[in-house]
Formats: C-alpha cells, structure tokens, sequence
C-alpha cells in the first residue's frame, strides 16, 4: 500500500521542466527573379514571441541561397536575416528551395528545438542581345503607328502627303 503512494511522489519528483522557443518568421515566401550570372538579396525578419531570449541558426538546402546570421533574439524582439540568391552557376529556370530556421531557448530544463520553414523561389532567365534588339524596334514601330495614328485623325490631306512621298 505504502508502494502505491510512493511511487506517484517518484515520478513527480522526477518532473523536469521542458520549455520550447515560440518564433514566427515573415515573409513565409521569397521569390526571386534573377538575370544569369547575377545575384539578388532578400530580407527575412525573426520575431521571437517569447519572454526570454531565444538563440537561432539559419540553414538551407541550396548551395545557391546564402545567409550569415545566426545569434541571440531579445524577449518579444526581431531580428533581421538578408538572403541572397546567387544565379552565377545556375542554369536558366526556376528552382524551388527552403531556408530552415531553428529556435531553441536557454533556460535551464530540457531544451525543444523548434523550426520554420520558408520558401524561397528563383526565377533564372538570361538577357541576351537579341531580346534588347527586339524592344527597341517593337517601341520604335508603336511610336510610329501612334504617329501616323495622330497625324491620319489631326490633319488627313498631311498624312497622305506624307505617305505619297515615300
């Protein structure tokens, strides 16, 4: 009988406090648009919602996103985490990607890991020549239709003249 209450005063006091860091991350998606060769940098923010401090680490699963801040966030703080996509050796396309970011708190007891995910999204594309060529005379052709356009509704006997001469 003397067991049965002795053994929930044991596992009582064998109770360990277990504390988790609460975080929220914004925005949840980045998005990318990137010319070949070329990089782009984006900013993340880092709320902690807790009432102590809270340590982080930032990791990703592409060697092409790159971030250097890890560290400490004040109670109820944020902190600010620059992303930057590097299209140097990327092929043209779209790459879809995470960036993970782990919490955990310092207080005494058993420390929980906690995450976010957010996703990040590149667009590569590739800027060549030809596509400039082809924006500068596709604009050239609709000023010049505007032209003609105004002319033919302003003053029809110029626009024949001018037409007749060419």
């Amino acid at each position: 009988m003397k067991t049965i209450f002795l053994l929930p005063f044991l596992f009582l006091s064998l109770v360990i406090s277990v504390e988790a860091a609460g975080i929220g991350v914004a925005p949840a998606e980045l998005s990318f648009n990137i010319e070949k060769g070329k990089s782009q940098q984006k900013e993340l923010t880092l709320y902690n919602l807790e009432d102590r401090e809270t340590e982080f680490e930032v990791r990703g699963n592409a060697d092409f996103l790159e971030f250097y801040h890890n560290g400490i966030i004040e109670p109820f703080g944020n902190e600010k985490i620059t992303v930057k996509a590097n299209a140097a050796n990327l092929k043209e396309g779209n790459y879809g990607k995470n960036i993970y970011i782990i919490a955990s708190s310092s207080d005494s007891g058993v420390s929980l890991k906690l995450g976010a995910a957010v996703k990040a999204n590149v667009n590569v594309f590739t800027n060549s020549a030809t596509n400039f060529l082809t924006g500068i005379i596709t604009s050239a052709s609709i000023v010049a239709a505007g032209l003609l356009a105004y002319l033919a509704a302003s003053n029809p006997r110029k626009i024949t003249a001018i037409l007749g001469k060419a």
